[in-house]
């Protein structure tokens, strides 16, 4: 596993695209190599020889990172939104330590599952399960819905036929970010309860993927879909 401290996991990428973009001038010379994956890397990478695009797969996964140019450049946004200034709040190791699972995952967009973990969280667990330990659930994933060996007790506020009130709750707890991560994803889009959330990995917009969530009744809150909203369109 990389260091995945947000800057640290962006200089990487920057050198690793930037030695992408050089293996692919020998079929794109005009390419111009600035360790930016955008468009015109993209294109250049689908027009190359398969010779060159193994290589470059070769290069990245041995990096722990993403085998495909597209899931890094998407692992980039989420990264810069981790460092950037207009999301302090956010600005921790876990947002770039999920980003990375995420990215590897194939998703269509990986930064609208980040943004609803940054909504849930605020990139923070904020609490310990019964045993002391971390319980990493970015989610509010409850027990009920994911059982786990461990769990943790936490009083968090619903919404109850219109009034916010606070209740006790069981909420699932996972062994690492990455444990936490495939649980969540499966949860979505596999497990028993994914028929609440039809569509969720195809949605094209945020509004879509919000909208879908708040349908299926992931969150008490009222506002739940215009917060989502927001939270991603800042990535």
């Amino acid at each position: 596993m990389i260091d995945v401290a947000p800057n640290m996991t962006l200089a990487l990428i920057n050198r690793l695209s930037s030695a992408s973009q050089e293996l692919l001038r020998a079929t794109s010379p005009g390419l111009v190599v600035d360790g930016i994956i955008g468009p015109l890397t993209l294109k250049a990478f689908d027009l190359s020889t398969s010779h060159i695009q193994q290589n470059i797969e070769a290069i990245l996964t041995q990096a722990g990172l993403p085998g495909k140019l597209s899931q890094v450049a998407a692992l980039r946004r989420m990264l810069l939104m981790a460092v950037s200034k207009a999301m302090t709040f956010y600005s921790n190791d876990f947002s770039a330590e999920a980003a990375l699972f995420l990215s590897k995952a194939g998703l269509k967009h990986p930064e609208y599952f980040l943004g609803q973990l940054l909504l849930e969280s605020g990139g923070r667990s904020g609490y310990n399960a019964t045993d002391g330990k971390p319980a990493f659930n970015y989610a509010g994933l409850k027990l009920a819905s994911v059982p786990t060996s461990r769990h943790a007790e936490v009083l968090t506020y619903e919404y109850i036929r219109g009034t916010r009130v606070r209740v006790l709750q069981k909420f699932a707890a996972f062994d690492s970010v990455g444990d936490f991560v495939s649980h969540y994803l499966a949860y979505l889009l596999k497990g028993p309860s994914s028929y609440r959330y039809p569509g969720l990995s195809l949605a094209e917009t945020p509004l879509d993927f919000a909208g879908i969530l708040k349908r299926g009744g992931y969150a008490t809150d009222p506002d739940y879909q215009s917060k989502l909203v927001s939270v991603i369109n800042r990535l």
